[in-house]
């Protein structure tokens, strides 16, 4: 049968053919045998604003989990912790199928390491946020698309466990399964991790330029503790227009954290001033967090006119109490020896959304919306001293913010362009009901412009050019006004802050034929009078808060390339080269660096269906500060 459509197309494809030809042409094809197509499944593609890596087409990804392919994905960072950044930030959220997911965004690492690559169809980078989403924090999108199944007979499922040998070991489940319109999921992950891996050591050594006095710090930590991930959704499609869903997820961290330091001042000749030892001890605590989520969505007769709402309710606590003991003291200026610290912090958050998408004509489209979110964190802290001191702060603060968004796209021919506008009113307060404090709010119009266009020169090439701006909006621990002490600090937060704007361009190129892909990406961001710890010292004791007197920028070069040099070798690279320039104004202090990140992976197909998979590459550290910044380190690793 093969043979006969093979003949077919030789006859359409030549212009002069006679039987002759034909006999000779069967006999060629006899004697060749088995004909093999080879060609690269392109993996990558490139649109306004966002990046798409197909998981479903990545041979690895059935052996994998999602942490470790999210380490091929273009424009995404994952260090030798497996913390992620994105746009070489960390500020960023994850999207489950298109909406946020407080339960991958909290906890990324535990999450994702614990889910099978197997389950997810595709993994979308969104390094240029449009206006429909929110303008507050997000320096770029994860949204995880999963694999549907459009008929499931019975139930599906899949099980994945992993376990080494520095203590950490998890698994999870996934079960699905459809009864009609009716689609049912539900998840249980569990992630465990023992001292080995969780142990950390610290040395530290302080000047202090006014009085050439130097302090000489050793630290030892370690932390146990057990991560439950749980979530449960169903889907009902009531027609072939109005789709309905509803989900539940959270997650229970049970820690416990023990630390033993100690510390020495010694004047500018070398005399010791005082010392003492420091042991933390915070016994098993808790923390929390619950999303429950309601999505409707419609469709009309006309193709592309989608109308949904959505509401979120999510609540999380944080409840801890500890121990901290000074021991060993020589001439330490501080008259108690230990204290007890008590904090329990709880968040919730009420959201509404509305988002409404017409075609204007054929090649156009008119994509509107609104949303409305209730934030209220409260924090209660307190510090008890053995002498009889006692601090304490119990401080609400709360959140409204409303907002409008028209976003306008066009498509022609080889041309993509869209145009943004996105209005946010934000009322921030803060309420001290322990009286240590006015009560204040605070009033704030931000009005968040998008822009973006993309050019598809050619089959293999396409060109993207995108502006947009995000804001930085203090969090309640900045905010929080109640005092922590130790004899060489005292800090505090600020709860007069205000948010900050940040503006990012970005031009990038993609090359993708059969067995070659290339992404490449210049971007700029620059971010002006944002928050940023402010020190000073008093008979050296550091004194801090937080004031908007910061300044960000970074210039990088980010880059992708895969290649299939021979039918069953691939070679793949993830790369990204950052000029980083962090200035606190108030302190005169700016620090300049270069950071480098390279992943690079050899994948080489071998007899009996074997795949060997070899990686290595450079970590370039993590974001600066005027104060600080993280060496980088090599990593590598092999599998079969």
């Amino acid at each position: 049968m093969n043979r006969f459509f093979l003949l077919i197309l030789i006859v359409l494809l030549s212009s002069t053919i006679n039987a002759q030809d034909l006999i000779e042409t069967d006999s060629i094809i006899e004697n060749l045998g088995e004909i093999e197509i080879i060609a690269q499944r392109k993996l990558v593609k490139h649109s306004i604003g966002k990046i798409e890596y197909d998981v479903k087409g990545d041979n690895d990804a059935c052996a994998m989990s999602v942490m470790d392919i999210l380490k091929k994905v273009p424009m995404v960072i994952v260090d030798a912790n497996d913390e992620i950044s994105i746009n070489g930030s960390k500020d960023f959220v994850i999207y489950k199928n298109g909406k946020p997911s407080g339960l991958f965004t909290k906890n990324p690492k535990e999450t994702l390491n614990s889910m099978s690559a197997g389950l997810v169809k595709r993994i979308e980078v969104i390094t240029d946020p449009g206006a429909q989403y929110d303008a507050e924090g997000i320096n770029g999108i994860l949204n995880i698309i999963m694999d549907e199944r459009s008929v499931i007979d019975g139930v599906v499922g899949t099980a994945r466990g992993v376990s080494n040998i520095v203590g950490m070991y998890s698994g999870t489940i996934n079960l699905t399964t459809q009864t009609g319109n009716v689609t049912i999921e539900g998840n249980y992950g569990y992630n465990r991790y023992g001292e080995k891996q969780q142990l950390t050591k610290d040395e530290m050594v302080v000047t202090y330029k006014d009085s050439g006095n130097t302090l000489s710090q050793k630290d030892r930590s370690v932390s146990t503790g057990g991560v439950h991930n749980i979530g449960l959704s169903a889907s009902w499609e009531i027609d072939s227009l109005n789709l309905a869903t509803i989900s539940i997820d959270g997650q229970l961290m049970q820690w416990k954290y023990k630390s033993m330091g100690s510390s020495e001042m010694f004047s500018p000749n070398g005399e010791m001033s005082y010392k003492y030892d420091i042991k933390y001890d915070y016994p098993p605590y808790n923390s929390d967090f619950l999303n429950m989520r309601a999505d409707f969505q419609h469709k009309t007769q006309l193709r592309g006119e989608v109308l949904s709402f959505s509401y979120l309710l999510s609540r999380s606590e944080n409840k801890m109490v500890g121990n901290v003991y000074y021991d060993n003291k020589e001439n330490v200026p501080i008259s108690y020896s230990s204290m007890e610290m008590s904090q329990d912090a709880v968040d919730w958050e009420h959201t509404f959304q509305a988002d409404y998408v017409r075609p204007v004509a054929s090649k156009m489209s008119l994509n509107v919306g609104a949303k409305y979110i209730m934030r209220r964190n409260q924090n209660e802290t307190r510090y008890l001293y053995d002498d009889g001191q006692c601090s304490s702060s119990d401080f609400e603060h709360y959140s409204h913010i409303g907002a409008l968004y028209g976003e306008y796209s066009i498509n022609i021919n080889r041309w993509q362009a869209r145009a943004g506008l996105r209005y946010e009113y934000s009322r921030l307060g803060g309420e001290y009901f322990d009286g240590s404090n006015p009560d204040f709010h605070r009033d704030l119009n931000d009005w968040v412009p998008t822009l973006g266009m993309n050019f598809l020169s050619n089959d293999a090439n396409s060109f993207t050019l995108n502006y947009n701006m995000r804001i930085k909006r203090p969090s309640i621990t900045r905010l929080n006004p109640s005092v922590s002490e130790s004899p060489i600090s005292v800090s505090t937060g600020n709860p007069y802050l205000v948010s900050a704007n940040q503006h990012n361009i970005s031009f990038g190129h993609m090359y993708n034929s059969q067995r070659l892909t290339l992404n490449t990406s210049l971007r700029y961001t620059m971010i002006d009078d944002t928050f940023m710890k402010v020190n000073r010292v008093v008979d050296d004791v550091i004194y801090s808060t937080y004031a908007n007197v910061g300044r960000y920028m970074m210039y990088a070069i980010q880059g992708y390339i895969q290649w299939s040099p021979l039918k069953k070798t691939q070679l793949m690279a993830n790369y990204g080269l950052y000029y980083q320039m962090a200035e606190n104004k108030a302190m005169n202090i700016t620090l300049n660096r270069w950071r480098i990140y390279c992943r690079t992976q050899l994948t080489q197909q071998l007899p009996w269906e074997l795949r060997l998979i070899l990686t290595g590459g450079h970590n370039g550290g993590d974001e600066i500060t005027p104060y600080s910044y993280q060496e980088g380190c090599y990593f590598y690793s092999f599998g079969l």
